[in-house]
Formats: C-alpha cells, sequence, structure tokens
C-alpha cells in the first residue's frame, strides 16, 4: 500500500485518488514525440566509438564557423534589424537526433518524422506541437480536443488539426462544464479554468479533505463541491464562474461516507441495509430496494441478492424508479464494485477487482477493456463520443454511432485522466 502525499491516508497502486481526501495521486502522462525540447539542443548519435572524436573535431570546426558567421553579420545582440541580421531575443530551433533503437518498443505516437511541425507559441508560455501531419485524427472533423494532465503537465490536442498545446500550469482535468475544465492541481486543489485559457490565474475553486470530488451540477457552468469538515457532508451547488452558491444539499451521515466516489450524487443515496433514497424537498425518501451501485442522470445500476450467492444487477429508471428491461454486462453481479453512467444512459464502465470495462448500453456488448480502475469516462457534449484510457495503453475514442473504438496516436506511460472538451 502506498499513501496520499496530500492527507497521508492510504491508497492502493490502482487507484488515482486517494479515497480519503479526493487528491489526484500517482499519476503520470507521457505523450510521446509531442513536446518540443526544453531546450535548443543536437544529440550526436554514435554508430561505433571510433567515431567519437571525429564527431568532436567536428563539433569544434562547427563552433569555429559560428563565430565567424556571427562577426560577419555585426555579433548580434537586440532586436531583429530589417536587413534580416541576427538578434538574440529571436527564438531558434535545432534540430534533435535520436540514437536508434534496437529493441521493438510497442506502439507509440507519430514521430516527428512522420509528419509534424514543432513550433512555440508565445501565448501565455504554452507551447505547441503538430502530430501526425496535422489533419482531422478521426477521419472527419468534430469540433473537439482531449485534455489531460497530471502534477508535472497539463495538455490538450485538438482532435481536427493535429495541435497539441502543453501549458505552463500543470494538473489533473476533472470534467468540463459551460466553458470551464475543472483541474485538480498540486496539494489537491481544484480550479475551474476557463477553456480558452487554461493557463488563466484563478484562485482555487476547491480544496480536499472530503471523501468525494466535485462533480457536473444540474446545469453548464455549475458545480457540486462536497464540504465534509462538519458532522455531515454538505454539497453546494456553485457556478463556476461567479463562485456565487446556488443551493446546498446536507447529506446526513450513515452509509454516504463508504460509497465509492463514481456514484456518489447530491440527489440519491444508498444505505447498507439496501435501500435507495432520493432528495425530496428537503429531505430524503425512500424510493427503492438494492445495493446502490451507480447513479446517472437518467438511471441507476443497483444489486440485489436473495442470499450471498445469488445476485443480479438491475437498471431502474430514474424518473419513476421502475425497473428497465435492458443489456446489463455479462458479469458476475458481486464482482462489480464500482461503475459510472453517461449522462444519456447509453454506456457503463464497471470495475471488478482488478479490471475495468466500457459496456455499450444500447448495444449490448463491452466495446473494450480500459487500462485505468476504477475506469474513467468521458463523453462528448452530443453523446456521441467517449474518451478513454485502452488497455494497448492509448488514449481511444469510442464512436457510440458506429460502435467503433478509434485510437488516438498519442500515447501515455501510466494511467491518467483524459476528458474530452471543445476545441478553441
Amino acid at each position: 500500500m502506498a499513501s496520499c502525499r496530500a492527507c497521508g491516508a492510504a491508497i492502493g497502486r490502482q487507484f488515482r485518488f486517494c479515497s480519503q481526501c479526493g487528491t489526484a495521486v500517482g499519476v503520470v502522462l507521457d505523450l510521446l514525440d509531442l513536446a518540443p525540447p526544453i531546450r535548443d539542443e543536437v544529440t550526436v548519435a554514435y554508430g561505433r566509438p571510433g567515431r567519437f572524436w571525429a564527431a568532436v573535431g567536428g563539433g569544434l570546426l562547427a563552433v569555429l564557423l559560428g563565430l565567424w558567421a556571427l562577426s560577419s553579420v555585426g555579433g548580434g545582440g537586440g532586436p531583429a534589424t530589417a536587413d534580416g541580421g541576427f538578434s538574440r531575443d529571436r527564438p531558434t530551433t535545432t534540430a534533435t537526433t535520436a540514437p536508434p533503437s534496437t529493441t521493438d518498443a510497442g506502439p507509440t505516437a507519430p514521430s516527428a518524422a512522420e509528419g509534424a511541425a514543432t513550433t512555440t507559441a508565445a501565448e501565455a508560455g504554452a507551447s505547441t506541437t503538430v502530430i501526425a501531419g496535422g489533419g482531422p485524427l478521426l477521419g472527419e472533423p468534430v469540433g473537439l480536443s482531449l485534455l489531460m494532465g497530471s502534477e508535472q503537465r497539463l495538455r490538450r490536442v485538438d482532435l481536427d488539426t493535429g495541435v497539441v498545446t502543453t501549458y505552463e500550469r500543470p494538473g489533473v482535468p476533472l470534467f468540463a462544464t459551460g466553458g470551464f475544465a475543472l483541474i485538480q492541481g498540486s496539494g489537491g486543489l481544484v480550479r475551474a479554468a476557463p477553456l480558452a485559457d487554461l493557463d488563466a490565474e484563478t484562485p482555487s475553486l476547491w480544496s480536499p479533505f472530503s471523501p468525494a470530488l466535485p462533480r457536473p451540477g444540474p446545469n453548464p457552468g455549475e458545480v457540486w463541491l462536497p464540504d465534509a469538515s462538519g458532522e455531515t457532508l454538505v454539497w453546494r451547488l456553485v457556478d463556476a464562474g461567479s463562485r456565487d452558491v446556488l443551493s446546498e444539499v446536507d447529506s446526513g451521515t450513515g452509509s454516504w461516507w463508504s460509497q465509492p466516489e463514481s456514484i456518489l450524487d447530491p440527489m440519491v443515496v444508498g444505505s447498507t441495509t439496501g435501500e435507495v433514497f432520493e432528495r425530496v424537498d428537503e429531505s430524503f425518501e425512500p424510493v427503492a430496494d438494492g445495493e446502490l451501485i451507480a447513479v446517472g442522470r437518467t438511471r441507476v445500476l443497483v444489486r440485489r441478492c436473495e442470499n450471498p450467492g445469488s445476485c443480479t444487477l438491475h437498471w431502474l429508471d430514474r424518473a419513476n424508479w421502475r425497473e428497465k428491461a435492458d443489456p446489463l454486462p455479462d458479469v458476475a453481479a458481486r464482482q462489480v464494485s464500482t461503475a459510472s453512467i453517461s449522462d444519456d444512459g447509453r454506456l457503463l464502465v464497471y470495475a471488478t477487482a482488478n479490471e475495468s470495462y466500457l459496456f455499450d448500453v444500447s448495444r449490448g456488448q463491452e466495446v473494450a477493456q480500459v487500462a485505468t480502475w476504477p475506469g474513467t469516462m468521458s463523453v462528448s457534449p452530443d453523446g456521441r463520443w467517449a474518451a478513454l484510457v485502452h488497455i494497448a495503453g492509448r488514449i481511444a475514442l469510442y464512436d457510440v454511432e458506429r460502435g467503433e473504438v478509434i485510437e488516438a496516436p498519442v500515447s501515455i506511460s501510466t494511467a491518467a485522466q483524459v476528458i474530452i472538451v471543445p476545441s478553441a
């Protein structure tokens, strides 16, 4: 077992978020061959040791030639001149040659040699890279980008142009709503960053030490923020832009605290006695029987057991709390530990003890194994695309309309949080 750096709580090695304080931990993102070098440099690949002195001699000759070139244009320094003279303030780029590899490293992102021009952006200190030669990465324009990050970096991949932007301010993206992205940074602090300027200086919206993480509110731009500083768990509905508190829900105590974070919802809770409660007016009323597994905006997943060895999963319609005869994954009900449902109810990501899977409810078929545990899923605003970390180590997008999985040309080193956002 490891421990959460933010609050010291114990965490399993596969968990992405600290179960006691909601802090993102252990997330490392590495998009191969995407970011430009931190500084201009040349790497010489030596084929044999005997070439070492030849390379050194060549380097000295290059230095002498460079000094001669500088003297011929006036020595440099200062802004660029009208006749194209050298300017010390002008950004320059130098080709980087990597040593040849003799091992098969498996699938990686397209290298610079496969087509992408690399530039640096002046705005907000962010850098940009173009991958896969530019153009629609999904074969057609979709008007969407992937936002992914860690404690070390935050990146945005435009799926229509192949432009990858690396921002100065790192963080783990949680979800997007109404023109904002909720990003968890150092120490677990969460900020609402404008999608138009993710490097913008914005004050923290929420701090950790809660059994839950912020969740999207009922309307765009609204966010549910959990507060467990008192004797009960209180959810506050906040406007992400103005930071005004719109409403407040006191969830009380009891079984709520032990529920997996992926099913937490301010308006629906479950009990250890096998009941589901919905908030009506100012109190929670019992609405259904069963152990609560996942809560979506339109449907709920529960587990019912006649005895410990005989359990089944059931869909419930959140509008009337009646059972829905829709397909369920072919998995033993007792093995499902947690799950999450897309807003439209068409997709389900469920986790067992060690694995996570994406299940298409509308087609009744399992789509892919998800590399993160518990599995996470982000769906585009129109409901057509779902982003996930594929078991093969790639960022994958599931086309709900066609029932196809498309791998994006980016790779990651370990589990990372990926969400879909509108293109800038």
